[in-house]
Formats: C-alpha cells, sequence, structure tokens
C-alpha cells in the first residue's frame, strides 16, 4: 500500500489518503506490535547518542491567576463560600425523608414515607393523604 500511494501525485499523497488505502487489519497488527516506551526504558535500553539526551525535567509552576480584571467580581473563594451556603435539596431526597420512614426488613404499615424539611423540623402532608 504504502509504494502505491508513494506514487501518487504529490496533491493526492495525503495523510487521509493512505489511511483510506490502509486495511484495519493492518491498525490491529500495528496496535499488537507497538510498544509504549517510558523515558526511563528508553534511556536504559537504547543508545541515545545520536538522537540526544533528554530534556531536564523542570519543576511545576503553580500559577494562581485571578478570575479576572474587572472590579467587583468575586473571586474563586467567594464564590466556593456562596455554593457552600446552598442546600441543593433537590439533590440530597432523602435528607426530607424521616429515618423511621426508610425502608426496613419489616413490612411498612405506610404507603408512602413521611417528608420533613430538616431546616424546621416541619412535617410535609403528602398529596395522598390531602386528597383522602
Amino acid at each position: 500500500m504504502f509504494n502505491q500511494w508513494s506514487k501518487l501525485d504529490p496533491e493526492d499523497r495525503s495523510t487521509g489518503r493512505i489511511l483510506q488505502m490502509l486495511d484495519f487489519d493492518f491498525f490491529e497488527l500495528l496496535d499488537a506490535v507497538t510498544i509504549a516506551r517510558s523515558r526511563k526504558h528508553i534511556q536504559a535500553f537504547y543508545d541515545t547518542t545520536e538522537v540526544g539526551a533528554f530534556p531536564e525535567r523542570l519543576s511545576p509552576k503553580s500559577i494562581r491567576e485571578p478570575l479576572t480584571d474587572l472590579p467587583d467580581v468575586p473571586s474563586f473563594n467567594d464564590i466556593f463560600e456562596r455554593l457552600q451556603a446552598l442546600t441543593l435539596a433537590m439533590y440530597t431526597p432523602l435528607a426530607y425523608v424521616f429515618p423511621t420512614a426508610w425502608p426496613s426488613t419489616k413490612p411498612s404499615t405506610t404507603s408512602q414515607p413521611a417528608l420533613h424539611d430538616p431546616t424546621s423540623g416541619n412535617v410535609a402532608v403528602s398529596r395522598d393523604s390531602r386528597s383522602s
């Protein structure tokens, strides 16, 4: 395939074209024989004099940029504090169910668990009990 591809006109000789020409089995074979080598593996088992040594690894730098340069915009910490103050009740529905109403190994005598507001302690009336 490569020989056929290399004989094509330069404008037709593209990466996309050779990928179209290659069979899927080629990629399976390539995947089976390709070996990922780490920097440590290459340094231990290969002669790197021709290509040179790996560059020295630098320590990572922590860059702490502000959210914006605009005035009167809350900082990341302010946003975090505001998010922590939210109840997000939609995501914690079991917080509003009395623990005594949770399913147990014994059959329940009520058809629905009693609901309550954990912040006020008030019991909510379910729709089923209002209609009766």
